[in-house]
């Protein structure tokens, strides 16, 4: 112990008398170790933190999978879920569940809010217990039952403002009276953090028989010591009973399961990896850089250590010393590293995608610590074993010359260093660059519509209270008018799926007039879309040929439809589509009226920029014969759009006060959240990058300062020997690009490999993109040379005289 305290404080004594060296050490791997930390804090949230179910190894997602069609997430019907837990053996607790969003009312202002639809049995199956109050009881799923409501922590708190008092009172879901109940924990965030309350399942007795609507999903605990193979066969089993009992529903129906972790992880898991895998290099090229430091000091003390080793010191004794200042090094960046990761945790939440749970839940905790100081560890060991080997091998004699200024094997140690950082900044740099490329080309992506000015919201009218077509219908064109009649608006539009905005996809099977039947493999499919009479010119989607919609279509005897280029193309090829007449469904004899094309518009990319644009046919809002309650406005502006926005909201309370308006916001932001996710994780690249270039300048630099430094008498000797300034530049600056042809080609073989590891993330792009190789080589090479220029001018104004009275 004696020993170790004296290395201490040796080591802290050597740190003081080179602060400069000693504070760049310590900042470099403050930088390293904290983007690690950040990185890993989220990991950790999303990956190792133990799951707030009690046992949650024994939860599994069960999902309907459609061998003929190759549905892998198909959703099951009620009749199904009922079998499932009936006739399975090896499931203790069996319970099913869909989101939608609803209007709530009653406490406070109107508000869309998400709502999970569950069977009673759902928060046995979850393995929790509400933190105030009760959870469903038995029997609360039918339709004759009061409607009750367990609401989240998160809404609990922000809503009711975490009042004990809220039990028992109510509120209004879709105008339906419901009856809070209980209060869940606050980690309890299943399926989905926006999810606000969760209500029973109301399920009618047609809904409890009807099989062809497959709407939900289910999630089983599987009975204690059961293994998940057993569970496989059990589900084999009641599939085949399903089959014998109802053959032509469940032909070709399979049930698969999926761990629960895997189910809540899988969206995000590989790309946060990969952000873990980029900033692991960054680490690694922060610790080249510290190494190559190390080395520099190493080189100052050759003479100190030879002394000590001819006083007795043995090899082991000398690398202690060199670990010990490592140790406190690294711990010291360690320490910087854990104040740079709070704020950078922080910066990331905000920066993160909406609905990235593992950012939302990423904090500082022990297992960041432990992962903090395993990290310091390594970093010790990555950067003090070159500098500890060196030292151990030194040639007494020599060393012991002090005016012996020749580079000594510490060179080639510094030069594969800075090669190495090279390698490792040129694979972060391909990797931003094919990303950056890829993001650039789905910018370039033509939406279909003029995004620049426009605003939008949605709306929901309650069945309750808007149950007839009249009052649907006149709601709408009401409140149409008098959005129109706003300042500062040009026109307003209707439409039942808004572009960008995730909702209900209507796809319907077409007969065309005069045409055969097509097989089953080949069936007509299309995009069924409601769209008001303005909606093309207010998105400014053009009109390619025909006409639009007109307020003559209210009543007209001839159904209309507009269909989009993409329809035109594929199902009337090199003809006009004007005036051809097509039906709903596969049967021409159906009692389906027919429909006459009169117009034919762009298209229009509905899921975003990166989503194949489909067939699509539009109907007239005002020859609707039922119904549609749920419609998105779009309202194109003069001015900014969301400066409009309470004019808006007032406009929607003026015809209904309990009316919530979601989704207000412009079109420009819709588009921009669309490509937030690939937004973040080039942000993320791109920075990591940026790091490693500057880490890696920065070992060029400090490489070829102490070559020149170390070099003077041989440089002072080629100039009294005739050599110009000019060739002294040149030989440094050969010196980098030699460096530079080293590292870059081991990076680049490293880079074409792994680039087809980002296949799935690309967009436009080839992996193995030309431009992006080249341009990251040119920035690295050029950057090598910048690094490289102050050490050559120093190079080249040597004096000669002075050289060589030095030497």
């Amino acid at each position: 112990m004696g020993a170790l305290v004296q290395d201490l404080r040796y080591s802290l004594r050597t740190q003081a008398r080179s602060p400069l060296i000693t504070l760049a050490i310590v900042l470099t791997l403050g930088l390293g170790i904290g983007a690690n930390a950040a990185i890993f804090s989220a990991v950790d949230a999303l990956l190792l933190r133990p799951s707030p179910y009690p046992g949650s190894d024994r939860l599994i997602h069960l999902r309907e999978r459609n061998l003929r069609m190759g549905w892998d997430e198909a959703l099951t019907s009620y009749p199904g879920f009922s079998e499932w837990s009936r006739h399975s053996r090896t499931l203790q607790e069996v319970a099913a569940y869909h989101s939608s969003p609803v209007n709530l009312t009653g406490q406070g202002d109107p508000e869309r809010v998400t709502v999970t639809w569950a069977s009673d049995r759902f928060f046995e199956t979850m393995g929790v217990t509400p933190f105030l109050g009760r959870a469903f009881r038995n029997g609360e799923d039918r339709v004759e039952s009061p409607g009750v409501v367990v609401l989240s922590h998160r809404f609990w708190q922000n809503r009711l403002g975490g009042r004990p008092d809220a039990l028992g009172s109510k509120v209004l879901l879709d105008s339906v009276p419901y009856t809070i109940v209980g209060i869940m924990p606050p980690r309890f965030r299943f399926p989905a953090g926006d999810t606000a309350l969760w209500a029973p399942l109301r399920i009618s007795r047609q809904m409890r028989e009807w099989r062809p609507q497959k709407w939900l999903r289910v999630i089983a605990r599987v009975h204690p010591g059961i293994e998940m193979e057993a569970v496989s066969r059990d589900l084999e089993a009641v599939v085949r009973w399903q089959q014998e009992q109802h053959p032509v529903e469940y032909k070709d129906i399979a049930i698969t399961r999926i761990p629960f972790r895997e189910f809540a992880v899988r969206s995000s898991r590989a790309k946060l990896l990969g952000l873990n895998t980029a900033v692991a290099l960054v680490l690694l090229v922060a610790c080249s850089t510290v190494a190559s430091l190390f080395l520099a000091r190493a080189s100052s003390r050759q003479s100190e250590i030879a002394v000590r080793r001819v006083l007795g010191a043995g090899a082991f004794r000398i690398v202690r010393q060199v670990f010990t200042e490592g140790c406190l090094l690294a711990f010291a960046g360690a320490a910087v590293g854990l104040v740079v990761a709070r704020p950078a945790i922080g910066v990331m939440t905000r920066m993160a995608p909406e609905g990235s749970s593992a950012w939302v839940e990423a904090t500082l905790n022990l297992r960041v610590l432990a992962f903090v100081c395993l990290l310091s560890v390594l970093t010790t060991l990555a950067f003090a074993l070159a500098p500890a080997l060196h030292l151990t091998k030194l040639k007494l004699v020599r060393s012991l010359r002090s005016a012996d200024r020749s580079v000594g094997g510490e060179g080639i140690w510094r030069a594969a260093l800075a090669s190495c950082q090279l390698a490792m900044a040129l694979i972060l740099l391909v990797g931003a660059g094919l990303l950056f490329r890829s993001f650039n080309e789905l910018m370039r992506v033509d939406p279909g519509f003029r995004p620049q000015g426009l605003l939008t919201l949605s709306l929901s009218l309650p069945s309750s209270k808007y149950s007839r077509l009249a009052g649907v219908r006149g709601f709408h064109l009401s409140l149409a008018q008098r959005l129109g009649r706003i300042p500062e608006v040009a026109s307003v539009g209707m439409i039942d799926s808004l572009p960008f905005v995730p909702g209900y996809v209507s796809q319907v099977e077409l007969s065309i007039e005069g045409r055969e039947p097509t097989p089953d493999s080949e069936r007509r499919k299309v995009r069924q879309t409601v769209a008001g009479l303005d909606f093309f010119p207010t998105m400014g989607i053009p009109l390619i040929r025909g006409r639009l919609f007109s307020s003559g279509d209210l009543g007209a005897e001839v159904r209309e439809i507009i269909i989009n280029e993409s329809m035109a193309r594929q199902f009337w090829p090199g003809r006009d589509p004007l005036g051809s007449r097509v039906k709903w469904g596969a049967d021409r004899e159906s009692d389906q009226p027919w429909r006459e094309v009169v117009g034919v518009v762009g298209d229009m990319r509905h899921e975003g920029l990166e989503s194949r644009v489909q067939p699509e046919a539009f109907m007239p809002y005002l020859q609707l014969e039922s119904p549609r309650r749920s419609m998105h406005f779009v309202v194109r502006t003069r001015g900014e759009p969301l400066a409009l926005a309470e004019a808006v909201r007032a406009a929607v309370w003026a015809e209904d006060p309990e009316l919530p308006v979601s989704n207000l916001s412009s079109m420009k932001e819709l588009v921009a959240s669309s490509v937030s996710q690939r937004r973040f994780y080039l942000l993320m690249l791109s920075l990591f990058a940026g790091v490693a270039l500057i880490l890696s300048a920065i070992g060029v630099y400090g490489l070829l300062s102490f070559n020149v430094s170390r070099s003077v008498s041989e440089i002072g000797l080629r100039m009294a020997m005739g050599a110009q300034g000019r060739d002294a530049l040149l030989l440094i600056l050969g010196r980098a690009a030699k460096l530079a042809l080293v590292g870059l080609s081991s990076g680049l073989a490293v880079s074409l490999a792994g680039a087809r590891l980002l296949r799935g993330s690309l967009f436009g792009v080839s992996p193995l993109d030309p431009v992006t190789f080249l341009s990251a080589v040119l920035v690295l090479l050029l950057l090598t040379l910048a690094a490289a220029l102050i050490p050559a001018l120093r190079a080249s104004r040597v004096d000669p005289i002075a050289a060589l009275r030095i030497r």
